[in-house]
């Protein structure tokens, strides 16, 4: 939370919150669901039967939890090593229905959060407020997210907001110099 002064001199609250950690675990687990989905068990699968054909000669019980096993390592690793690459799906499948309607939950969720605060600020400064002139904007911008554009592009908003001309904005600073 930071009250700020503009180059206007008006006051400026600005609150960088979103949805308290939340959305990112949505974001995580959908990226890991992507992941998977590149996951090639077949090949695994095949591979591990390769190395491992006389376990299943004398013992098929242990091949086969030997098998689970090496199947649920190689999976692990595969997500460990890929899940911050490049990995999608479809957004109009059901996995993809389902991120959107997470996404829009945490975004929503971010959103009351943010004027949950504001409202407890608004009472802890009234009578500051009371004395001041009353012109109050609010400008929600998020971060972290993805817009869905006309023409049905979807663009990813990582660590950025938009910024159209003439579009009103803030751009959080650090403790020393504020924002913008």
């Amino acid at each position: 939370i930071e009250i700020a002064k503009g180059e206007d001199e008006k006051l400026w609250l600005v609150i960088h919150s979103g949805s308290r950690g939340f959305g990112k675990i949505i974001a995580e687990y959908y990226m890991k669901k992507a992941c998977e989905m590149k996951f090639d068990k077949k090949a695994c699968e095949k591979d591990f039967n390769k190395k491992h054909k006389k376990l299943l000669e004398h013992n098929k019980e242990a091949f086969e939890k030997s098998k689970q096993k090496f199947l649920a390592k190689a999976k692990d690793d595969f997500i460990k090593a890929n899940l911050e690459g490049h990995n999608g799906f479809d957004i109009n499948s059901e996995l993809g229905r389902d991120y959107i309607a997470d996404m829009l939950c945490a975004m929503d969720f971010a959103l009351k959060n943010r004027r949950a605060m504001i409202d407890e600020i608004k009472k802890a400064l009234k009578s500051m407020l009371d004395k001041m002139p009353n012109e109050i904007a609010f400008i929600n911008k998020c971060h972290n997210f993805a817009e869905f554009e006309s023409g049905g592009n979807v663009l990813h908003r990582k660590g950025a907001t938009s910024s159209k001309l003439g579009e009103y904005g803030v751009i959080p600073g650090n403790m020393r110099d504020g924002s913008f």
